[in-house]
């Protein structure tokens, strides 16, 4: 996130470095050995050109020498700069006036200079790692704020949040990604991104003026894009598509986690969190946990005859002991099926809908059935001021009645009718 140049007396171990020309398939294929800190990869090509490759980084440096010293220079990470501009870079910083050692000291006094960059991790480091949402933060200030991460705090006024609100808003701004892959599969901005993104660089900026690391929060006269509240759930004659899509897939796991999410109406990250220690089967029930509910309360979720069906079916193949869907992912449980819900909209033939229509379809139904907003956001874990006095005096009959019809339905317009079951869960 921070631009760095490092100065290192010494050479590396012959072990940890080599000579190579770069290209793409170099690049992606090169790791660090366990227990070392980095290896270097000098290009052939371009002999002043070296990859440094750590753990969690690989990142190019142009490479020279300075009154005997040996001085890299940053130039970017391998995930957002290619060999071939990475090789362009190279060239140009060292023919520049003063080479490297020039430049190593313009960009020590820069980063010196207190960046956003550095005001972001220090209230990340402070606050933001707390935030439920702490990692969709790091995400999205990784994606769109690069233009001004290493920009000193005091050169950033509110005319440069305005024209990186304006670029995100109106999609002209390419998103910083992994690759192209990624790019395509993520939202390429718009007003939702370009609002979120602003909320949370305010954040940044007030707690810097709380903390005397900035004067003033250039974000305050930015105007926000106004928002259309989404609508959209699977209309009636769209439910025949999504259940044959969803028995489509030929992953178990997946078919009963979009199922579960549709029967449910839990948010996806809760569904793919979930745990076994949390489903109650005699009360047919699920507790989430406030520490995972984006309400921060408890949230008891009403399973119907259905849900239960797919959850007892994946207890009697159970391959994990804490999650109901397990994964090879960090955090032991599956994160984010969005190659599954691909497929599933492409089956489908439905291009317009996103994986949290299927909870927004629920409640729906719920309301085309005549549940109150009330019993509506008891179900689906959602909470007001004016609600939340209501949600706790509420008991379980009228949400899971209200539930229960409603998935009634649901399955009534979706299934046809020699087909009443859906597959049964399995392994993942």
């Amino acid at each position: 996130m921070n631009a760095q140049s490092l100065r290192i007396a010494g050479d590396h171990k012959r072990k940890l470095s080599r000579r190579v020309r770069l290209n793409k398939s170099v690049v992606a294929a090169a790791t660090c050995p366990a227990g070392e800190a980095r290896i270097a990869i000098y290009d052939t090509e371009t002999p002043r050109l070296v990859l440094l490759v750590t753990a969690g980084s690989k990142v190019f440096y142009a490479y020279a020498k300075s009154n005997g010293q040996p001085i890299r220079y940053r130039l970017g990470s391998a995930d957002v700069l290619g060999v071939d501009e990475a090789r362009r870079q190279c060239l140009k910083a060292l023919t520049a006036p003063g080479g490297l050692a020039s430049l190593a000291v313009e960009r020590k006094a820069e980063r010196e200079a207190n960046t956003v960059g550095d005001l972001f991790e220090a209230w990340f480091d402070h606050k933001g790692n707390r935030k439920r949402t702490g990692n969709r933060d790091v995400d999205n200030f990784r994606r769109w704020c690069d233009p001004i991460a290493r920009k000193p705090v005091k050169a950033v006024d509110g005319q440069t949040i305005a024209n990186l609100h304006s670029r995100i808003g109106d999609r002209s701004m390419k998103p910083v990604a992994k690759n192209e892959k990624h790019v395509k599969e993520r939202n390429p901005g718009g007003p939702f991104a370009a609002n979120r993104t602003l909320a949370m660089l305010s954040a940044v900026f007030r707690w810097g003026v709380r903390t005397a690391r900035c004067e003033a929060n250039p974000c305050a006269a930015v105007e926000r894009f106004a928002e259309v509240k989404r609508e959209r759930f699977f209309q009636p004659d769209e439910l025949p598509k999504l259940v044959k899509a969803i028995e489509s897939l030929t992953s178990p796991g997946m078919r009963d986690f979009f199922w579960l999410c549709l029967l449910t109406g839990a948010r996806r990250s809760n569904v793919a969190g979930m745990r076994w220690a949390d489903v109650d089967f005699v009360n047919r029930q699920w507790r989430i946990p406030g520490t995972d509910a984006k309400a921060g309360r408890m949230i008891v979720v009403s399973l119907d005859p259905e849900a239960m069906r797919i959850l007892q079916a994946r207890a009697n193949v159970k391959l994990d002991d804490a999650w109901v869907f397990p994964s090879t992912s960090k955090s032991g449980h599956m994160v984010n099926p969005n190659k599954a819900w691909a497929q599933l909209k492409t089956a489908a033939g439905i291009a317009d809908v996103r994986m949290h229509d299927l909870r927004r379809t629920l409640g729906s139904y719920m309301a085309i059935n005549g549940a109150s907003s009330v019993i509506i956001g008891g179900a689906l874990g959602q909470s007001s001021q004016q609600a939340t006095a209501v949600y706790s005096r509420l008991t379980v009959a009228p949400v899971r009645v209200a539930v229960e019809s409603a998935t009634a339905t649901i399955l009534e317009l979706g299934r046809p009718k020699e087909n009443s079951n859906p597959k049964k869960g399995g392994t993942c």
